[in-house]
């Protein structure tokens, strides 16, 4: 019965630990390992926890496995290895994806300034010509609302261009 009570408190005391302890570890690719001693009935009894974060297992987990079968360890580098080159392959696909939609933005960007001169030259021609078949007021105004819009939309292209919008929304 002492040998029963014993290992109830000792599991108490180990499951207590584990529930305290937990909160106190944190962090990618880090090892941690706590020790806490505890006397039991003249015993000394420790405690070990170790927590280990990366693609691959410790060392000794992963001899552990070859233990099991000789191939495990060479097929859990492989796989390792695998996933890590799938990541850099699906980042190079981001990557070009990004890219390829900047050139697009660009493209549509040029277009977009080429019609916008088409119009201007337009609106501009027109008014010399209808100021030149003797109608002054109306020709000055088409030829100044057309240079107020286009003086217009270059002061407001250099504010956004100095401070541009976040970019936070496209990332996520």
């Amino acid at each position: 019965m002492s040998n029963e009570s014993e290992l109830s408190r000792s599991t108490d005391a180990a499951s207590k630990m584990l529930k305290t302890d937990n909160s106190s570890s944190s962090g990618i690719n880090e090892s941690a390992s706590d020790q806490a001693p505890e006397i039991v009935a003249g015993r000394l009894t420790t405690y070990t926890r170790t927590l280990h974060v990366g693609p691959l297992p410790p060392p000794e987990v992963l001899s552990a496995y070859g233990e099991v079968d000789p191939s495990f360890p060479e097929r859990i580098l492989k796989m390792a290895e695998a996933q890590a080159e799938h990541r850099k392959q699906q980042e190079r696909e981001d990557l070009c994806a990004d890219i390829d939609d900047l050139k697009a933005q660009r493209g549509t960007e040029r277009i977009g300034q080429v019609f916008a001169l088409v119009v201007c030259l337009a609106f501009l021609g027109g008014g010399v010509w209808v100021t030149l078949r003797g109608h002054d007021w109306v020709g000055g105004v088409i030829v100044g609302a057309t240079l107020l819009g286009i003086v217009t939309v270059f002061i407001t292209g250099r504010r956004s261009r100095i401070n541009p919008p976040s970019t936070e929304a496209h990332h996520q």
